[in-house]
């Protein structure tokens, strides 16, 4: 197998499902099956840039996974707190109906950035750097043409992993940015039984009159 038809059938066993048909993701493929360095020119510099790009882009996955992580803990815990204060009330035969019906939006608006935070952090298939058996068909290919700086037979994918990476990373934040406005939504909605307390018990304070003497 060449060098080309290796790299894209690794393409294909990695990214093909989630980037789909995205333009530079197929420019990047194809710049990946047909990129031979040049004899002489100094690569070294460019995979130090391609690796760090990667490690950012890697970081950032990361730091997203965790925030949806903690999208789920903390309403998990909120409502679960809100529930066992309902099945409380209810034992003591303090249930109040408009109450507990106010606390509906809230919960379905957690429901809603739990479901978004774990979509979010579903796996996917993320582009990785060149294997051990690239790696190792990179330097016969370098060989077999003189190149001295094997590695930079590798550019073509770290381009490709970059590039499909930064989609991945992209989907993950659009998701957990839709989690994130949901779980302001629930915790603002919180504040709505106690409108209605604060409501039910106004009305009921009792009407006192002035008395006027003639």
């Amino acid at each position: 197998m060449d060098k080309g038809t290796q790299m894209a059938t690794e393409f294909e066993l990695g990214l093909a499902a989630t980037v789909g048909a995205m333009p530079d993701v197929i420019a990047a493929q194809q710049f990946n099956a047909t990129f031979a360095p040049v004899d002489g020119v100094d690569y070294s510099w460019v995979v130090k840039h391609a690796e760090r790009k990667y490690e950012l882009l890697l970081d950032a996955f990361r730091h997203l996974d965790d925030k949806a992580s903690g999208v789920i803990t903390y309403l998990g815990s909120v409502t679960g707190l809100v529930a066992a204060g309902v099945v409380a009330t209810a034992a003591t035969s303090r249930l109040n109906v408009w109450a507990v019906a106010a606390f509906l939006p809230a919960f379905i608006c957690a429901a809603v950035a739990v479901g978004l935070a774990a979509h979010a952090r579903r796996p996917r298939g993320i582009c990785h750097p060149p294997s051990i058996y690239a790696a190792i068909q990179d330097a016969h290919f370098a060989g077999r043409f003189g190149l001295k700086d094997a590695s930079a037979t590798s550019l073509g994918r770290w381009h490709l992993t970059v590039v499909t990476m930064y989609h991945v990373v992209e989907a993950k934040a659009a998701w957990v940015n839709r989690a994130t406005w949901w779980l302001f939504g629930a915790v603002a909605l919180l504040g709505l039984p106690l409108l209605v307390v604060v409501g039910r018990l106004a009305y009921s304070l009792p009407v006192v009159y002035p008395i006027v003497t003639p």
